[in-house]
């Protein structure tokens, strides 16, 4: 049976963050999700409770685990507040397991719908991986990773969508996975490294092995596996043989190929605009021809 964490739980994050002032009030519930926050944010509440049972299905048809419990939604819209909270100047949301909770930074993602949308799908995923697997067998690479390659996204990082030379120093040089086994590094630029050696390495395994395969390296992690005993039963390889075919795949993609995938949209976009200038840029000479034609029609009557 689904419960709602007891509030205490969430005033007491709120409370380690220094920031006791307001105490955050249920403002939305139902069988599904709770969600905490200032009164005039209830649209937005049942916004995410609107659309949290297909995102819960989502997870379950990609991961092949559904949510442990009911989560609990914190909501804050004070910038330096959730920076208190999370630690971080670079997140805009966070999950923690332990207390079934995801936070969200409003002013971060509410102004466009997807970025909240894609966030809270990766706030919940880590609430699934780590209500299946215990926190120490699951490698923080992994978990985000994992949770990236579900939602699409960074998920909590404040920089959405990622960065083309990020994935090109991926390519360079990407940071061994045992380096990132227990924590990502500080700093906005080696943060993001991590975020995109995580999430291309969660990828590789996704196209190599497909979901299934995927699913059942979690599945045995879930099981107490290692991460290498995982790796070989699941996929019938060493963890460290397969982290070098991802490496020797990077180096075989080409740069060149990695910022044009990273950048597809943004050139379409200007191949769009410029043909569209080239278009009117011909309109307009064709009708100036055209009355010049015109004006020498009317001059040859006279």
């Amino acid at each position: 049976m689904r419960k709602t964490a007891p509030l205490l739980l969430v005033l007491l994050l709120v409370l380690g963050a220094g920031q006791a002032r307001a105490e955050p009030k249920l403002i939305f519930e139902d069988e599904n999700i709770a969600v905490y926050g200032d009164p005039a944010l209830l649209n937005l509440a049942r916004h995410l409770a609107g659309i949290y049972p297909e995102t819960e299905r989502e997870l379950e048809r990609v991961i092949g685990w559904g949510l442990p419990s009911r989560p609990n939604v914190l909501l804050v819209e004070n910038r330096g507040t959730f920076e208190r909270m999370s630690g971080n100047p670079y997140f805009s949301a966070f999950a923690v397991p332990r207390m079934g909770l995801v936070v969200i930074n409003l002013p971060s993602v509410s102004d466009r719908s997807y970025l909240l949308e894609e966030t809270f799908e990766h706030e919940l995923c880590h609430l699934v991986l780590h209500g299946h697997i215990e926190s120490g067998r699951l490698p923080k690479w992994l978990d985000e990773g994992v949770c990236q390659w579900v939602s699409g996204s960074l998920g909590e990082m404040l920089i959405a969508g990622g960065s083309g030379a990020a994935m090109v120093d991926v390519a360079r040089n990407p940071i061994p996975l045992d380096r990132l086994a227990d924590d990502f590094p500080d700093g906005e630029r080696p943060l993001l490294l991590a975020y995109e050696t995580s999430r291309s390495f969660v990828e590789y395994l996704s196209s190599r092995y497909g979901k299934e395969g995927v699913q059942e390296v979690l599945n045995r992690l879930g099981a107490g596996e290692s991460i290498d005993d995982a790796f070989q039963s699941a996929l019938s390889r060493p963890f460290a043989a397969v982290e070098a075919d991802w490496r020797d795949r990077l180096k075989g993609r080409g740069i060149w190929l990695i910022w044009l995938g990273q950048y597809l949209y943004e050139i379409l976009f200007f191949a769009a605009a410029l043909l569209s200038v080239l278009a009117f840029i011909r309109v307009m000479m064709k009708k100036r021809r055209y009355g010049e034609d015109e004006d020498e029609e009317d001059g040859g009557g006279h």
